[in-house]
């Protein structure tokens, strides 16, 4: 089943949709959740990870700006050694795939920090009658992974392991 992470675009009017296969989402869940500190986003977080989504734009500040910074920043290297050790790539097929896709949210979330700080389009181009510029468009990152093929989804459920979103205690 594809899950979905929305990442915020400012007033651009840019669709920053990051789609990937429930394991590899559910890592991602884990990570931003590492980076949410208000204990009601917590829940949000958690609530929307369950359902399958999680809307970065929903959290207050300054946890929203916490995780744009921490997957732009932080991601990349918490792919290699967390989601996709060498230890796992040693022995999956083509392993570039798999972290080119993870780390594809990276880059991502860097083009969300960047449109949130930008002036927004209608504003700063109010008196032109051009074309809105091609970054207005929707972005959309999908994933054609055959679940089978997934080196995370071939590791089995460990629960409590480091990366696994783990339920609320009650």
């Amino acid at each position: 089943m594809t899950k979905l992470v929305s990442l915020p675009s400012g007033d651009s009017g840019e669709h920053l949709a990051w789609f990937a296969t429930a394991a590899l989402f559910d890592d991602v869940a884990a990570f931003v959740l590492g980076h949410v500190a208000d204990e009601q986003a917590r829940r949000a977080v958690i609530a929307g990870a369950a359902s399958g989504h999680l809307f970065v734009g929903d959290l207050p500040e300054p946890d929203q700006t916490a995780v744009l910074l921490a997957l732009r920043d932080a991601f990349p290297g918490h792919v290699d050694t967390e989601i996709y050790p060498p230890e796992v790539t040693a022995g999956m097929d083509d392993p570039d795939l798999f972290i080119a896709r993870a780390k594809s949210l990276a880059r991502m979330a860097g083009r969300s920090v960047a449109l949130r700080s930008a002036p927004a389009w209608p504003t700063a181009h109010a008196n032109q009658t051009a074309s809105p510029p091609s970054g207005a468009a929707v972005t959309s990152v999908t994933s054609s992974l055959v679940p089978s093929m997934s080196p995370v989804l071939t590791r089995g459920p460990t629960p409590g392991a480091p990366g696994r979103l783990m339920p609320p205690p009650r």
